[in-house]
């Protein structure tokens, strides 16, 4: 499908269907980042997004969608990456780079050891800002529960606590099953220690860009 005829029938499954963004990506195959944008007006109301989180919660029969991120979690597995939280972090920051490189944002990050932050993140024509982010490896739950992620951070000896205030501003989670990263500001972390990720923090960059 061209481009804009493929905008173009995003924008009416919106519209018309009121379908969400993984909905979206799922008939159409466009990447979620690209749909950030291309819907950023056009949201679902609050009582559409509290449906959907209802039925995500109900189980559901066998499920075989052949869309772009299935390939990528099947050759994960694989090649034995889904056991290896090493490789899935190293994932989960790959995947997260490649988002903030096409919205044009320049992170830093791996060179801030001892930090309660991965990196930072600036934007080239906004100097004088920075984000601070922290990336996580969403996990599975193990029955019909959304994939959740741990808020507990590392002294660097094995003793865990909760982020603070001033801890980050950010907290991106990688999900790769379906190829999603879930964008937390530091407010909706709240002072959970487990926050479950959903529909209303996929691919939300738009937290990201307007910090500058």
């Amino acid at each position: 499908m061209a481009y804009s005829a493929l905008r173009k029938e995003c924008i009416r499954l919106r519209v018309q269907e009121r379908l969400s963004y993984s909905e979206i990506y799922e008939r159409t195959g466009a990447p979620k980042g690209t749909l950030s944008n291309w819907l950023e007006h056009l949201s679902l109301s609050s009582e559409e997004k509290a449906e959907k989180q209802r039925q995500a919660r109900r189980p559901t029969g066998p499920r075989v969608v052949l869309t772009g991120s299935d390939r990528l979690h099947s050759t994960a597995k694989k090649h034995g990456i889904g056991s290896s939280p090493a490789v899935l972090g190293r994932v989960s920051e790959a995947a997260v780079l490649l988002r903030l490189a096409v919205l044009g944002l320049e992170p830093y990050t791996g060179v801030f050891g001892g930090e309660n932050f991965d990196g930072v993140v600036w934007h080239p024509g906004k100097p004088g800002k920075l984000a601070r982010i922290q990336v996580r490896t969403a996990g599975t739950a193990k029955k019909h529960g959304l994939p959740y992620v741990s808020l507990r951070k590392s002294d660097g000896r094995r003793n865990y606590k909760k982020y603070e205030r001033g801890d980050l501003d950010f907290m991106l989670a990688y999900h790769l099953p379906v190829d999603t990263v879930y964008v937390f500001t530091r407010k909706e972390l709240g002072k959970r220690t487990v926050i479950s990720v959903n529909e209303d923090v996929a691919e939300d960059w738009g937290k990201v860009v307007s910090w500058f």
